[in-house]
């Protein structure tokens, strides 16, 4: 038997937001570090930027670990 079932896309978004919504307790502790770490990191690669490549990355880090705080903060606007 082969079954075949494709899921919309407004459907996984709706399930992605209810599974968020129902674990907001284990899922929220980690939204205030991921913001706290891609501050620090935003701020050290701003005071080093005379060294090479590595404030570019940190900078490049910072960010990325902001929008992950952004993302667990807000499900709306990475499901869809």
């Amino acid at each position: 038997m082969e079954f075949e079932y494709e899921v919309s896309a407004e459907d996984y978004a709706a399930a992605m937001i209810l599974y968020r919504r129902v674990n907001r307790r284990r899922l929220g502790a980690s939204t205030g570090g991921y913001f706290l770490l891609g501050g620090f990191l935003l701020a050290v690669g701003l005071v080093e930027r005379e060294r090479a490549l590595s404030p570019l990355l940190l900078v490049a880090l910072g960010a990325f670990a902001i929008w992950l705080g952004i993302a667990s903060a807000f499900p709306r606007l990475s499901s869809r």
